[in-house]
């Protein structure tokens, strides 16, 4: 029986380059960064090294690039940091009804906090109106929050549209002296895949998770423009610039750094791979397994591709696809402990029943045309007698 990994948007093997960059740090170079000696004074040089090489993916400066312990602690320092922060401004946020668990979660504690959420709505394919966010915007709106590619059907959403919206309404309150609204944006899913340049972007803060790019897991970077108000969550020594308290995780921080720049150089390969790869999954499904359905639309990141199965008799298709060597999963593994359906399908639109039928397939640099041809044979003999 063939193994395939088919859940890269669940997370991401260790780079082995990625590996061997950050082996020394574990035992031989162990020194705490806010330590005087030699060894902590060789942690703080590597730490501020790993800071510069994030801040070039960025494309903004070293001080505005804060290291947290992943990706959901990273929403949550975004999210409750900048709404503590600038609440005599105002109690309403924004975020898209598509968001991951950690920025929802976020969202729902702020509520009991006195904040006052609005949703955005999305259409079939998974996209945020635009039209709807304006008209959510208010007087008291300081914050809105949108992720860049959706982690479950992987469609991209148009971040520089929204900054576009933002900044018209930012001008206006600027000559009325008035605060202006911030613009947070969950980029984890798409950080092999897509540019991060924060300044074409036009957002004030932004995430990547190191276990979606072949780094080590438990490691994030949170990109946070200077002047952006943000109250501290985590408490401790004054790390990270007295924003998230803590000792670093040094091996970890440098294998982020590496997989970011390793990301950046080969992205063009491997998009180009990826996709191509992509391609040939949704040719084949929709060739060869007439009860699939794509809901992964055109405009969408490399690597994903969201199928409901529209059969009558098949629903355990995730685990019997394990038992054939095949690793994927329903969508964020962050939610699949909730045991409840996909908040994401549920806002496109989608019945229990084509929630209970459907698989996220998502692929990496280390999947080859034979997984594909794997996959696709797997899903023909588990399908055989459901059409």
């Amino acid at each position: 029986m063939k193994y395939v990994y088919a859940d890269y948007a669940a997370t991401t093997p260790v780079d082995k380059r990625v590996l061997k960059v950050a082996k020394p740090y574990f035992s031989e170079k162990f020194g705490n960064p806010s330590s005087q000696h030699q060894k902590g004074l060789e942690a703080k040089k590597v730490l501020e090294e790993s800071r510069m090489m994030v801040a070039k993916f960025f494309n903004c400066t070293p001080e505005e690039v804060i290291f947290t312990s992943g990706g959901t602690e990273s929403e949550n320092l975004a999210i409750k940091g900048i709404c503590f922060s600038n609440h005599k401004f105002g109690k309403h946020v924004i975020i898209s009804s598509v968001e991951h668990a950690s920025v929802d979660s976020s969202a729902d504690f702020l509520e009991k906090q006195g904040f006052e959420i609005s949703r955005i709505p999305v259409n079939r394919e998974c996209f945020i109106d635009t039209d709807a966010l304006r008209l959510l915007i208010r007087d008291d709106t300081i914050l809105i929050s949108v992720m860049y590619v959706n982690n479950e059907i992987g469609s991209i959403q148009p971040i520089s549209k929204i900054s576009e919206i933002i900044q018209q309404i930012n001008t206006e309150r600027q000559k009325d002296g008035k605060h202006k609204i911030m613009f947070h944006v969950d980029g984890e899913a798409g950080s092999i895949y897509l540019d991060f340049n924060v300044n074409k972007l036009g957002v004030d803060s932004i995430s990547v998770n190191g276990s979606k790019v072949y780094s080590l897991k438990g490691v994030s970077a949170l990109f946070i423009r200077n002047g952006t108000g943000i109250a501290t969550q985590i408490c401790g020594g004054g790390q990270e610039s007295m924003i998230r308290g803590g000792t670093e995780n040094i091996p970890a921080i440098v294998s982020l750094a590496k997989a970011l720049s390793l990301s950046e150089a080969e992205r063009e390969v491997n998009t180009s791979k990826v996709s191509s790869l992509k391609k040939r999954f949704i040719s084949s499904v929709l060739k060869e397994i007439p009860c699939a359905r794509i809901n992964t639309p055109a405009n969408s990141v490399s690597n994903i591709v969201h199928v409901t199965f529209l059969s009558e008799n098949k629903t355990d298709i995730i685990k019997n696809l394990d038992n054939m060597g095949i690793c994927v999963s329903s969508g964020s593994a962050c939610a699949s402990n909730k045991n409840k359906h996909s908040t994401v399908l549920s806002a496109m639109g989608f019945s229990e029943k084509e929630m209970g039928t459907s698989v996220r397939f998502s692929f990496g640099k280390y999947n080859s045309k034979s997984d594909i041809k794997y996959i696709i044979k797997s899903l023909k003999k588990y399908f055989k007698n459901a059409f």
